[in-house]
């Protein structure tokens, strides 16, 4: 059985987990447009604090369970009848399909850009989400000419960007 993920997050490792448990055979192909396998959403606050060195510490591998790895590359659409998905390589731009017998959409989860007139042209212009690498670490650069801020949202990374944003001098 050929089983497609399309991403790579926590989403697609535990799928994977859960499927070779059940299935030591099948073959998992994981495509991401990242360049890098796994990232650490909740370690983000603390890359942004300074508690660690590099916002490439949180990235990582995914255990070796004999899963392919297509990275740089991106799903540009599906044939839900066909079983069949089509891919570029971010790379050299080269497209191609490939069938599959299931396909997992493991993308993760965004966050909510509250639906207030002209926000979404302030982001990462003051306005930041802290969903992936890039807002973070952009979110840590602005912050240096800060002097206050206001975090939207109570979740774990919201309180731990909160408590970060803090202890580097903002109010």
């Amino acid at each position: 059985m050929k089983i497609v993920i399309i991403g790579s997050g926590t989403g697609a490792l535990f799928t994977t987990l859960t499927i070779k448990k059940h299935n030591r055979d099948a073959e998992i192909i994981v495509i991401d447009k990242k360049d890098f396998e796994l990232l650490h959403p909740c370690g983000l606050p603390y890359a942004i604090e300074g508690k660690i060195d590099s916002f490439d510490e949180l990235k990582s591998k995914m255990p070796e369970l004999g899963q392919q790895f297509f990275l740089k590359h991106e799903v540009q659409s599906v044939n839900f009848n066909e079983k069949k998905i089509f891919i570029k390589n971010l790379e050299n731009n080269e497209e191609f399909d490939m069938n599959y017998d299931r396909l997992v959409i493991a993308t993760g989860s965004s966050a909510l850009i509250p639906p207030i007139e002209g926000a979404v042209e302030f982001l990462n212009k003051g306005l930041f989400t802290i969903d992936n690498f890039e807002n973070a670490f952009n979110l840590s650069e602005y912050v240096k000419n800060s002097k206050s801020a206001i975090v939207v949202g109570a979740g774990a990374i919201g309180l731990e960007t909160a408590v970060a944003l803090k202890k580097k001098g903002l109010d």
